[in-house]
């Protein structure tokens, strides 16, 4: 009896463990659902710039520049003192050349110091013919002393470099400096700077279309400074009598 009861038991627990074996697992649990994010809150690490949120805008195209030709700007020169020359001095006329003469006046007038600077003055304007440089070199040794010799000098150098550069105006107000002031400069050959200017004059008289202007400069070189000669040796009221018959041709 007790055999069948021990049989019976352990046939029960037999089926019972069968049984929890076949048994469907319980379902699990659903996930909470995460907690939504923040997007405007998450920082974005410094190395990472923001994306922008606009397309940018494209920029303008740069208009070209014109190119400045540095070579042909010329600043302007002062314009010479328009205060009246004292009467000219006249100059020495007992065997010693003029140039000699001018030069002790000046040195008389100025002290040898301030007549040194005068003369270096000139030789860097005279040296820099043609350029910014030594134009300046000139119109300042006029402007500071002019009554001195070699602003009268300076005069007719400084006009036709003026005048070759097509600034007739600003050349013929050098030009008068020496002419209507009476300038008495000499050059260092002993030729006269009022003859020089007096033939630069006429010269840039018939440039700008006036011939009676140019007559009356080339005939003041016939009548008062006809004996005056160039550095060539050819005297002005040559050049000037023929300047003035080609005049007439035209």
């Amino acid at each position: 009896m007790k055999k069948l009861i021990a049989a019976g038991i352990a046939l029960v627990v037999l089926c019972v463990g069968i049984w929890s074996s076949l048994r469907p697992p319980a379902s699990a649990p659903a996930p909470e659902p995460a907690p939504p994010m923040n997007v405007a809150a998450r920082s974005i690490p410094e190395d990472q710039p923001v994306a922008p949120t606009e397309p940018a805008t494209e920029a303008l195209p740069r208009q070209p520049v014109a190119p400045v030709n540095v070579a042909t700007r010329r600043p302007k020169l002062p314009p010479p003192p328009a205060t009246p020359l004292p009467p000219p001095v006249t100059l020495a006329d007992d065997g010693e050349v003029r140039f000699q003469a001018a030069a002790k006046r000046d040195l008389e007038r100025f002290g040898p110091e301030t007549l040194q600077k005068i003369e270096d003055q000139y030789t860097e304007g005279i040296r820099n013919a043609g350029f910014h440089r030594g134009r300046v070199a000139l119109s300042d040794l006029i402007s500071r002393y002019p009554e001195s010799n070699r602003a009268g000098c300076a005069a007719p150098v400084l006009a036709r470099d003026l005048a070759n550069a097509g600034e007739l105006e600003d050349a013929s107000a050098y030009l008068d400096f020496v002419i209507k002031g009476k300038h008495p400069g000499v050059f260092k050959n002993d030729t006269p700077a009022l003859c020089d200017s007096l033939l630069l004059a006429g010269e840039i008289a018939v440039k700008q279309g006036d011939q009676a202007a140019a007559k009356a400069a080339w005939s003041t070189l016939v009548s008062e400074h006809s004996n005056e000669t160039d550095p060539d040796g050819i005297t002005y009221g040559t050049k000037a009598a023929e300047l003035l018959q080609s005049l007439g041709k035209n």
